[in-house]
């Protein structure tokens, strides 16, 4: 039997197995005999292939009943003498039959059936459009049960392989085929698979970024620098407004900061093989805090490193509090510690792990919040005084936070942008401080953010209308539909004495 696969003429030998025996004649009391028939068993092959069909033939003489039991074939049982099956899937089946003769005598015997798939090659890979340098991580997802695998890679790195799922590097500029041949050595059957056109190499963009180990402090500090930048550069120029050098040329250079203030940093980096540059410079990127005379009034230290966790849930310290809008509101406060995302409940302190939460790292440090609004909600993150202190009347405050926008939608209510809203509010028997709700100040819409970018965002308020040391605290209110990131909140007494 010929069948085409693939391209292929698969030759299929089929041949007839035959088991015979015989069973005795059996002497009676009488000096006679009882015949018995003889126990022959017909099989057109032991052999085939997915969705191939198998005859089965019982051909003994003498046969009161018959019981076929077939494993995995297209039927279960039969009483047949004579009966065909297809097997849909691989593996290895038994067939069972038993024989009743006339004379009461009984024969039975089984016969092993392998099913194999037809082998079948295909691959998928990660990138298709790449530039120079690049990887491509490819996979077989051949069908087969195949256990050898031949690559071949037109204008790869290396340009062949026998490893199931290699990973390619593609150097030079141009567009590339990948052929895959695939064998199961058991019976030496093949196939292959072959994509004209698939690898699209362009030349490598010089593209300059950098990372830090740190960008915010009180005072003073020191900062390194570390370039990630990609393109093949192999020349680079620094410039450091504010630090303890202007200028820099090493790649990974360690600056120092001393005066408050927010700076920027610039890095132009050079590929001098062909006099390509690229500059990337981060406004406002390095921040120095001054403690001022009234000091900082939240006493976490700014940043979300004071959380502790035990049993998989974290605790805030005292000086925040997080709430949602209402029942309905469908806003979510996380910590993202080390990684990993805690889930905060309504007006609750404590985070418990969130299993289906993907965390959101920020290169400032291991711990931040995350904030994920839908449509018109709203998360509010209150912003306490430290134990004993109080924003004092006629005192004048500034609130500082790192902002990271992920995505942000246009919807925080009759189609107006989300925005990021700064109110201050005051409890006391007395009156509110600045009106509690109503004075918002510097709202910003988050499309104003520069998306994946961190960005520090300040604003300061005066203390107005409230009795000293009333329990008033600013609030930051999410509002509307965004996924951001928020890290390294102050707020300071600048009250000049």
């Amino acid at each position: 039997m010929i069948r085409l696969i693939n391209g292929m003429f698969l030759y299929l030998l089929v041949g007839i197995f035959l088991i015979s025996s015989c069973v005795e004649d059996e002497e009676t009391d009488d000096g006679g005999s009882s015949v018995t028939g003889d126990f022959k068993i017909y099989t057109s092959d032991t052999l085939v292939f997915v969705g191939q069909s198998i005859t089965f033939i019982d051909s003994s003489t003498n046969v009161a009943e018959r019981e076929w039991s077939f494993e995995g074939g297209s039927k279960s049982s039969s009483k047949l003498s004579e009966e065909t099956l297809i097997y849909e899937e691989a593996g290895e089946f038994k067939t069972a039959i038993r024989v009743n003769f006339n004379n009461g005598d009984v024969a039975s015997d089984t016969l092993l059936i392998t099913v194999r798939d037809f082998v079948d090659a295909e691959f998928e890979n990660d990138l298709t459009d790449i530039e120079q340098t690049d990887y491509v991580q490819f996979n077989d997802i051949s069908i087969g049960e195949v256990d050898k695998w031949e690559w071949t890679f037109e204008g790869g790195t290396p340009s062949t392989s026998n490893e199931r799922n290699p990973k390619i590097q593609y150097f030079d500029i141009g567009v590339y085929d990948v052929k895959l041949k695939v064998t199961r050595t058991v019976d030496g059957m093949t196939d292959t698979y072959e994509l004209t056109d698939l690898i699209s190499v362009t030349e490598l963009v010089l593209k300059a970024d950098f990372d830090v180990d740190n960008y915010n402090f009180l005072n003073s500090g020191m900062v390194q620098f570390t370039n990630t930048s990609r393109g093949d550069e192999d020349q680079y120029l620094w410039t450091f407004e504010g630090g303890s050098i202007t200028s820099s040329t090493d790649e990974n250079p360690v600056v120092s900061y001393g005066s408050p203030g927010q700076y920027d940093v610039t890095l132009k980096v050079t590929r001098s093989v062909d006099g390509e540059t690229d500059t990337y410079e981060a406004n406002n990127f390095i921040v120095v805090y001054e403690a001022a005379p009234g000091g900082l009034v939240n006493s976490s230290g700014g940043d979300f490193e004071n959380s502790s966790l035990a049993s998989d849930v974290i605790t805030m310290p005292n000086c925040r509090v997080f709430n949602y809008g209402s029942s309905d509101d469908l806003g979510k406060v996380y910590i993202e510690r080390e990684g990993v995302s805690y889930l905060g409940s309504q007006g609750s302190k404590s985070f418990s792990l969130a299993e289906d939460a993907e965390a959101k790292r920020s290169y400032s440090g291991s711990n931040h919040l995350r904030i994920i609004n839908e449509d018109d909600d709203r998360s509010d993150i209150e912003v306490y005084q430290a134990s004993g202190a109080g924003l004092q009347m006629d005192h004048t405050y500034q609130v500082s936070l790192r902002v990271r926008v992920n995505s942000s939608g246009l919807n925080a209510g009759n189609g107006d942008p989300a925005t990021f809203e700064c109110f201050i509010n005051g409890v006391t028997t007395v009156e509110n401080m600045n009106n509690a709700w109503a004075a918002i100040i510097t709202p910003k819409p988050f499309n104003e953010f520069e998306v994946d970018k961190w960005e520090v965002f300040t604003y300061q308020f005066t203390v107005t209308a409230a009795a000293p040391n009333v329990n008033a605290f600013p609030v930051l209110r999410i509002r509307g539909e965004v996924d951001v990131l928020i890290d390294d909140v102050y707020v300071t007494d600048i009250t000049v004495p």
